[in-house]
C-alpha cells in the first residue's frame, strides 16, 4: 500500500505518509465532534491544548486553556480547574497513544 501511495502522490519516506494520517485522524476526530454538537471553539481548543501537551509545554497549555475560557465565557477559570482539564486531555493522549 506505501508503494502505491509513493508512486501515486509522490511521498517518498514513511514520515510523509504517516504525517498525513495523523493529519486526517485529526481533521475525521474534530468533525465528528462538531457534529455531535460540541462548540466549535471547544474542540479547537482541545486541539490546540493537545499540540502544547505534544511538544511538552504543558505550561502554556494551562495558560491557554485560561485565556481562551475566559474569552469565550468571560470568567477566568481557576489554576486547579484549568490544570485538572489539561491533565486529563494528557491522559487521553496517553491512552490512545498519541504521546511521542
Amino acid at each position: 500500500m506505501f508503494d502505491r501511495t509513493e508512486q501515486e502522490y509522490g511521498f517518498n519516506d514513511h514520515f510523509d505518509l504517516s504525517e498525513v494520517m495523523r493529519q486526517a485522524n485529526k481533521l475525521w476526530k474534530i468533525m465528528n465532534r462538531i457534529q455531535n454538537g460540541e462548540e466549535v471553539y471547544k474542540v479547537a481548543l482541545d486541539d490546540e491544548l493537545e499540540d502544547f501537551i505534544i511538544q511538552g509545554q504543558k505550561i502554556n497549555a494551562i495558560k491557554h486553556y485560561r485565556a481562551v475560557i475566559k474569552e469565550q465565557l468571560g470568567k477566568q477559570p481557576g489554576l486547579r480547574e484549568s490544570k485538572d482539564y489539561v491533565d486529563s486531555l494528557q491522559d487521553n493522549l496517553n491512552k490512545i497513544g498519541g504521546m511521542k
